[in-house]
């Protein structure tokens, strides 16, 4: 479970960058349609978000076999 919090918020993150990368996807279109203000917050917003997460989430657990 530890380990699930810390992949979602590496997930947000890199969803963040490619919204930054890519601003022309059709999810970021419509956002951006309906608010045009969150054009430039939305990727900005997403990686904030996910590094956050990732800061205070618990590394998954290492398994040795």
């Amino acid at each position: 479970m530890k380990g699930t919090t810390a992949l979602t918020a590496a997930a947000t993150a890199i969803f963040g960058v490619a919204t930054a990368l890519y601003p022309n996807t059709p999810v970021i279109a419509a956002l951006t349609a309906a608010v045009p203000a969150l054009k430039t917050a939305i990727p900005l917003l997403l990686t904030s978000i996910g590094s956050i997460i990732a800061a205070f989430a618990h590394p998954p657990a290492r398994t040795t076999s």
